[in-house]
C-alpha cells in the first residue's frame, strides 16, 4: 500500500546559513522573525488529505507576522488549527492577546492579521478550507484547553501516524472525520469560554457576522 504522500523539510539537511531562509520560504503569506540568536532548526512533514492539509513540526523560537494588506492578497480561504504539544503560545489574532501553553489550540483564519509569538515548540497543524468549517465554527483567534482538546490532538496524531500506512481511496473519510471532529471541538470550546465569561460576547457576535458575510 503505497501511503499518502508526505512532503518533508529537515534544516539539518542544509547548511546552517540558509536553513532560516529555506524554512521562511515554505509560508509565504507570514513573516517570520527570528527570537533568539544560534543556529536555527526546524523539522516539519506535511499530508494533503482531500483539501485538508495535515502537518507535524517542530522548530526553534520564531515570531509569526501576518498583516491585513498581506492577508488581503491570499487567495486560499482557509482556517489554521494549530495543537501545541510544547511550548508557550501568544497570539493576537484581531481580537486581542491570549496566551497558551501545551495542549491549546490556536485557531487563525487566514484573511485575518495576526501576529504569533510561540517559544521553541512542537505541534500539529491542520489547515481547513473555511467551506467545511463554517457549519461547524463560530468563532477563531480562541486558545483553550481542556473539553475536548486533548481528544482532537490524539486523533490527529493518530491520522499522522497511520497515513504511511493508507492510500488516498481513504482520503474523503478521513477529511470529513477531521473537519467533523475540530468543528465540534471548537464549538465546546467556545461553550465553555462563554460560559466562564472569558469571552467578549460582542465580539463573538461581530464574528459570527463577520464570517456570515464574508
Amino acid at each position: 500500500m503505497p501511503g499518502f504522500p508526505c512532503l518533508t523539510f529537515e534544516s539539518d539537511a542544509l547548511p546552517e546559513s540558509q536553513r532560516f531562509r529555506a524554512f521562511a520560504g515554505t509560508m509565504s503569506n507570514f513573516n517570520f522573525i527570528q527570537r533568539r540568536p544560534g543556529p536555527f532548526r526546524a523539522q516539519a512533514q506535511a499530508w494533503r488529505i482531500g483539501d485538508i492539509v495535515l502537518c507535524t513540526f517542530s522548530v526553534t523560537a520564531l515570531r509569526y507576522e501576518q498583516t491585513q494588506a498581506m492577508a488581503d492578497r491570499i487567495a486560499a480561504d482557509h482556517f489554521y488549527i494549530n495543537m501545541h504539544l510544547s511550548g508557550e503560545v501568544v497570539a493576537d489574532c484581531g481580537g486581542g492577546t491570549l496566551g497558551g501553553s501545551a495542549d491549546s489550540l490556536l485557531v487563525i483564519y487566514l484573511r485575518q492579521s495576526a501576529v504569533i509569538d510561540p517559544s521553541p515548540e512542537a505541534a500539529l497543524s491542520l489547515a481547513i478550507p473555511r467551506r467545511l468549517l463554517l457549519p461547524r465554527l463560530q468563532e477563531f483567534g480562541l486558545m483553550p484547553s481542556g473539553g475536548l482538546v486533548p481528544i482532537l490532538m490524539r486523533s490527529v496524531q493518530a491520522v499522522a501516524d497511520s497515513l504511511p500506512n493508507l492510500d488516498q481511496t481513504h482520503a474523503t473519510t478521513l477529511e470529513t472525520m477531521l473537519a467533523d471532529l475540530a468543528g465540534a471541538v471548537l464549538v465546546d470550546a467556545l461553550r465553555r469560554a462563554e460560559l466562564g465569561s472569558s469571552l467578549d460576547p460582542v465580539l463573538a457576535v461581530e464574528v459570527r457576522r463577520f464570517l456570515q458575510a464574508n
